[in-house]
């Protein structure tokens, strides 16, 4: 995907006006940039990356104190619709016991969620592996699928 006209900031943190190439989830390319396939002209917009709040009690009718996955996922959804990608969550003054179970939680989530990046990883390599097979007039279902079963019960100890 091509964006045109927009407005980046360069390496002297210097607002300018160029192209961004993407490719996949990366950028390929900024400046006068020619990409084949979709194009999107973004006169008048500004690219930014990803901002990071350092600081943050909640959101969306959550707060981090809530001590459950879902207060954080809410929070995690809010934040990065309005261009937050990495979020510290913050805690209020409370008891030890109350403390702990907050910092399991921010824990638990995000090991849940590199699990979950690492299975889908699995997944799609097998995936490409699968049509490589069947390219190849081999049959691999039946492989692919125990070692998928392998690799999520490796996760889950």
């Amino acid at each position: 995907m091509l964006l045109k006209n927009a407005v980046v900031y360069n390496e002297d943190f210097e607002p300018i006006r160029a192209d961004l190439a993407v490719e996949g989830e990366k950028i390929a390319g900024i400046g006068q940039v020619n990409a084949g396939g979709e194009c999107l002209d973004l006169s008048g917009y500004t690219i930014i990356p990803g901002l990071i709040d350092m600081h943050i009690h909640g959101c969306a009718g959550f707060d981090a104190s809530d001590g459950t996955p879902e207060a954080l996922e809410a929070m995690s959804r809010c934040l990065v619709e309005r261009g937050i990608t990495s979020f510290c969550p913050t805690s209020m003054t409370l008891s030890f016991e109350a403390l702990q179970k907050i910092f399991a939680n921010a824990e638990f989530t995000e090991d849940r969620e590199a699990r979950m990046q690492d299975e889908q990883e699995s997944q799609n390599n097998f995936q490409k592996l699968e049509e490589l097979s069947k390219e190849l007039g081999q049959e691999t279902t039946e492989t692919i699928e125990d070692a998928i079963d392998t690799i999520k019960s490796d996760a889950e100890k």
